[in-house]
């Protein structure tokens, strides 16, 4: 995947033969900007691609044109316990 094709994806541009895979994500906060994360499949070749990249944390913040972090990602299902409360007798 090339930059531009990943800054069309970000700005929620319809981009041909990509679909999201995953919901945008919050992975991390400072106090001027927030880091996000999203998974793409590439469907026509079956490639799965991590855009990461950073906005304004507050509304006075322009999002100016985004450092994209492009990563090759694999699908790996993963098995969590969970423990719940137990309801009293």
């Amino acid at each position: 995947m090339d930059k531009k094709t990943a800054e069309q994806l970000i700005w929620d541009e319809d981009v041909e033969g990509y679909k999201p895979v995953t919901d945008e994500e919050i992975v991390d906060k400072t106090r001027w900007s927030v880091v996000y994360e999203r998974v793409f499949e590439n469907t026509s070749d079956g490639t799965f691609w991590n855009l990461s990249w950073s906005g304004g944390a507050t509304e006075y913040q322009e999002d100016t044109e985004a450092d994209v972090y492009i990563v090759q990602v694999y699908p790996h299902q993963v098995m969590e316990t969970v423990y719940k409360t137990k309801k009293p007798v």
